[in-house]
C-alpha cells in the first residue's frame, strides 16, 4: 500500500510492475516553474474543477469560489497520480496535516465533493467516500462544508455551481 507523503517516485506500480521510463509533461506550473513528473496525474482535471464548482463556507469569503494555494495543487497532483500501465491510482490513503486556520476541513469537504460528483476520470461510479477528524465537531463542520458545496441547507447558496446534485447529511 502507498501512501502518499512517502518518497515512491521510483516504485513499480503495484498491480502490474509498470515503471515510468522518462518523463512525462505536465501541465501544472508553480512560481512559474514548469513541472515535470513521473506518474501521469488528473491532478490538472480535479484542479479546474474545484476551483470552478466549489464555494467557500467559512469566515471572511464565504459563498466566495475556492481558490487553490500551491501546496493544496502539488498535493491534488500528487493524490490523483496513476499507473501508466494499468492506470491503477497510485496511493490508497493520504493523511495531510496543517496549523490551525490553515483551511484543511475546507480543503477535505473539496476533495469529498470531487470525489461525489467530479469529472469522470476522478468520480467512480458508486462513491464510497471515507473522511476523518480528530472530534466528532470537526466531522461535523466537514459535513457542513461539505453540503455547502451543493447549495448547503434550505438553499443556503442558491448560487452555488453544484446546487441541487447532491444532498449532503450528517449522521453522527
Amino acid at each position: 500500500m502507498a501512501i502518499l507523503g512517502e518518497k515512491w517516485d521510483n516504485v513499480e506500480c503495484s498491480n502490474c510492475g509498470w515503471q515510468p521510463d522518462e518523463l512525462v509533461p505536465a501541465t501544472f506550473t508553480a512560481d512559474g516553474e514548469s513541472r515535470r513528473e513521473l506518474w501521469p496525474s488528473e491532478g490538472g482535471d480535479a484542479c479546474d474543477w474545484i476551483e470552478k464548482n466549489i464555494v467557500l463556507g467559512e469566515g471572511d469569503w464565504y459563498g466566495e469560489k475556492f481558490k487553490l494555494r500551491p501546496d493544496q495543487t502539488e498535493f491534488i497532483y500528487e493524490w490523483y497520480s496513476y499507473c501508466g500501465g494499468c492506470s491503477w491510482w497510485r496511493f490508497t490513503g493520504a493523511i495531510r496535516g496543517e496549523g490551525r486556520g490553515g483551511g484543511k476541513t475546507q480543503f477535505a469537504a473539496a476533495l469529498a465533493a470531487l470525489e461525489l460528483d467530479g469529472p469522470e476520470s476522478i468520480a467512480p461510479l458508486s462513491p464510497n467516500i471515507c473522511v476523518a477528524a480528530a472530534s466528532y465537531e470537526q466531522a461535523d463542520i466537514l459535513f457542513g462544508q461539505l453540503g455547502l458545496a451543493f447549495g448547503g441547507a434550505d438553499d443556503q447558496l442558491p448560487d452555488a455551481p453544484l446546487r441541487g446534485d447532491a444532498s449532503v447529511t450528517s449522521r453522527i
